[in-house]
């Protein structure tokens, strides 16, 4: 993994105009279909679509292409923490919303920062396990 996370909005004009909207495609071509599956079958049906990895895999398709395969293997790293947050945020919104009955607001915000520290977590854990090795 890389020694630090890094942000460099620049680089958004270096990626082109054709990855973005590569990318724009799978993601809207996924909510659309999410969109017809919860008018057919629910919302229970149709928030399962919404989970598809299919932004991920356009993602990384073409950093792996762009950056080589060690990038994108660590955006593949970063988006399996992320995922391992949102499933706390999940569930903390569930259980706040249901059982525990906190008002919207603090729920969301209380789901949020569990998320956060999760990801997090997670993160330092997986670099602390697998370190910056840079193996193919």
């Amino acid at each position: 993994m890389s020694a630090r996370i890094e942000i460099h909005p620049e680089r958004v004009r270096e990626a082109g105009w054709r990855p973005l909207l590569i990318r724009f495609a799978f993601g809207a071509s996924m909510g659309l279909i999410a969109g017809a599956v919860t008018l057919l079958f629910g919302a229970g049906a149709g928030g399962v679509f919404l989970a598809s990895p299919a932004t991920l895999l356009a993602s990384l398709t073409l950093v792996a292409r762009e950056e080589g395969l060690h990038s994108a293997r660590d955006e593949c790293r970063g988006a399996t923490c992320g995922a391992v947050g949102l499933v706390a945020f999940g569930l903390l919104t569930a259980a706040g919303l249901g059982p525990l009955r906190w008002p919207a607001p603090l729920t969301l915000f209380v789901a949020t920062v569990c998320w956060a520290a999760v990801g997090g977590l997670c993160y330092l854990v997986m670099r602390a396990l697998i370190g910056d090795e840079d193996e193919t």
